[in-house]
C-alpha cells in the first residue's frame, strides 16, 4: 500500500513531538533529583556569645568588734567608739571616758573601717544602708541622754577614682533601720580603682548601758 507524501510528513511531525516531550520530562525529573551541572547548595557557619550583666555588691571588709569595756562612770557618763581609731570622735583611749574598749575595734580591714565592693560589672543606681537595730535596741541605756548609733560613708583611702557620682551621707548620721535604708551613694561605679565605698560606725555608750550588744548591716545596691 502506497503511502502519500502528506500522510509521511504528519508521521515525522507526530515523532518529533513525541521526542520533544520525553526530552522535557526527562529534564524535568533529573532537576527534581537535585543533579544539575552546578552548585545549588550554600555552606554556613554560625558564632553566637550571649553577654549578660551582673550585679553584685558584697561587704569585702565586714567585721568589727569593740571588745569588753566599761563606761567610767565616776568620772563621765558615755564612752564614744568609732570604726576608725583616728577620729576625733573616737575618745575610746582616753579612760576617763572608757576603760577597757579595744579602740581599733579589730576591725578586718587595714584602715580599720568596713569596706562595700561593687564586683558586678554594672553601675548601681544608688546603694542604701540600713541596721536590723537601732540606737536602743543595739547598744542600751538612757542615761544621761540615751545611745547614738550613726555612720557615715566615703572613699576607700588608695582609690584611684570616685566611686559615687553623689554621695549622702559624708558626716555621721543616725542609722536607718527601715526596710527602704538610707540612701548613700548614688552611681556606684565597677570599674577597678572607683568600685569600693568605706563605711564608718559611730556609737555613743551611756554608763547604764550593759550586755553583749550586735548588729546587723544590710548593704542593698539598686539598678534601673
Amino acid at each position: 500500500m502506497d503511502i502519500s507524501n502528506k500522510t509521511l510528513a504528519m508521521f515525522l511531525i507526530a515523532a518529533m513531538v513525541i521526542s520533544l516531550t520525553g526530552t522535557l520530562v526527562s529534564l524535568t525529573r533529573i532537576n527534581q533529583l537535585g543533579v544539575t551541572g552546578f552548585a545549588t547548595e550554600n555552606a554556613t557557619g554560625t558564632a553566637a556569645v550571649d553577654i549578660s550583666t551582673e550585679a553584685a555588691l558584697v561587704f569585702s571588709y565586714n567585721t568589727i568588734d569593740w571588745g569588753t569595756g566599761t563606761v567610767n562612770a565616776t568620772t563621765q557618763e558615755y564612752c564614744n567608739l568609732t570604726s576608725n581609731e583616728s577620729e576625733s570622735e573616737n575618745i575610746c583611749s582616753d579612760t576617763t571616758y572608757c576603760i577597757g574598749f579595744n579602740c581599733s575595734g579589730e576591725a578586718n580591714s587595714a584602715e580599720g573601717y568596713f569596706i562595700l565592693n561593687n564586683t558586678g560589672n554594672e553601675v548601681f543606681t544608688n546603694v542604701t544602708i540600713e541596721a536590723n537595730k537601732n540606737a536602743s535596741g543595739f547598744i542600751g541605756g538612757s542615761l544621761p541622754s540615751g545611745p547614738s548609733f550613726r555612720f557615715k560613708v566615703g572613699n576607700v583611702t588608695g582609690n584611684t577614682g570616685d566611686p559615687c557620682t553623689v554621695w549622702n551621707h559624708t558626716t555621721y548620721t543616725e542609722m536607718d533601720t527601715s526596710s527602704n535604708g538610707s540612701i548613700s551613694c548614688y552611681a556606684f561605679n565597677y570599674q577597678d580603682g572607683q568600685d569600693e565605698i568605706r563605711m564608718d560606725v559611730f556609737i555613743s555608750i551611756p554608763y547604764d548601758a550593759s550586755g553583749s550588744k550586735s548588729v546587723t548591716f544590710t548593704a542593698r545596691g539598686h539598678t534601673p
